[in-house]
Parts: C-alpha cells; sequence; structure tokens
C-alpha cells in the first residue's frame, strides 16, 4: 500500500521579500504568498484527490494551509508543532550573507540542531502514514523543516546545506510498505 505525502513551503513572507531569515517568528503571508496558495491548490487538485492536510501552526504555514484547504473542500486543517520552522537563535532576521559573516563556522547560538529538528519532521511523517495509511496527505511547513527531511530521506543528497527550498514549493515523497522515496523536491512550476 502506498501513501503519497506532498510537503509544502509556505508562501512568501515579507521577511521573505526582504531576505530575511525567519525561524519561529510569526510573519505574515504577503498579498503574494497568498496568491502562492491559491496556485498550489489548483495545481494539487489536478494531479490527484486530497485526503487531510497537516500544517505548521505558524500563521504563514497555517494560511496557506487554509487556502489550500478551501480550495480543495478538505475536513479542516490538522495543526502539529512538529511541522514548525527550525529555531535558529539568534540568526533570526539576519540574511545568509549577515549569518555567514557573524557565524563563519555556523555555530549560531540558540539554533535548533538539525539531528532534532529531523527525528521531529521524520516522526510526524511516520505518524502520517500510520494514521492515513494509503491516502494522500498535504504537510505545510517550512524551508529548513523540509529541506532537514529531504536530508534525512536521501542520506544527504539533497537538502539541507545542498539546495535553498521556494516559497510555495513542493515535495513529493511515498511510502511503499514501509520505505520512503522522493518523487519530486522544490517543484515550483505551478507558480509560473
Amino acid at each position: 500500500m502506498e501513501t503519497t505525502v506532498c510537503l509544502v513551503r509556505h508562501g512568501e513572507t515579507e521577511w521573505n521579500a526582504l531576505g530575511k531569515l525567519q525561524g519561529r517568528e510569526d510573519v505574515d503571508l504577503t498579498a503574494r504568498g497568498a496568491e502562492q496558495a491559491v496556485l498550489t491548490s489548483k495545481y494539487l487538485e489536478r494531479r490527484t484527490s486530497w485526503d487531510v492536510i497537516m500544517s505548521s501552526p505558524l500563521t504563514r504555514a497555517k494560511k496557506t494551509a487554509e487556502i489550500i484547504s478551501d480550495h480543495l473542500h478538505t475536513d479542516p486543517v490538522i495543526f502539529l508543532d512538529d511541522l514548525i520552522e527550525r529555531d535558529l537563535g539568534i540568526a533570526s532576521g539576519m540574511s545568509r550573507a549577515e549569518i555567514a559573516e557573524r557565524f563563519p563556522d555556523g555555530e549560531i547560538p540558540g539554533q535548533e540542531p538539525l539531528a532534532f529538528v529531523q527525528t521531529r519532521m521524520m516522526k510526524t511523517l511516520e505518524y502520517a502514514t500510520q494514521r492515513y495509511s494509503g491516502q494522500n496527505i498535504i504537510m505545510v511547513s517550512h524551508g529548513a523543516a523540509i529541506n532537514a527531511l529531504l536530508s534525512q530521506l536521501s542520506d544527504g543528497k539533497i537538502g539541507t546545506g545542498k539546495m535553498i527550498l521556494q516559497n510555495a514549493c513542493l515535495n513529493f515523497v511515498s511510502n511503499h510498505d514501509g520505505k520512503w522515496s522522493i518523487e519530486m523536491y522544490n517543484f515550483t512550476n505551478h507558480l509560473e
């Protein structure tokens, strides 16, 4: 039996537009971010039927998930704390260039360890596939959190340290008889 999960990064926020990294800060979607969520829902609707939508409780993910849910007419969104963004510690609100300059060794005070992010994201993925086995699941989360999961699922071939996930990108993973595979990642053609 196969379970498909589409991991969606939230739509654009003002901080994204400014090039500032956001961790646990609760930054809202821009008008463009809301439009990205609409375009995402239209693409997902054409692809297949979806059984459940889960989301991080942070506003940018929550609103993205609710827009998708409204368009797809699914049950209410399920909010899970483990889908929240990686805590970036004192680097939150900085640009990538500022972080590289201030923390050249990559050691950022207060940043959530990558292994912790991977553990909680994997736990959520496993929970979803057990609870909704054989179904199609949408999970709305965040760039660093999804990247950490993709890195774990690919044994480090993609994900954290290899790419930047775009706003409202789609990342499809499937579980067939307990084995995970990445079908597509950082897909943004639906936004063009």
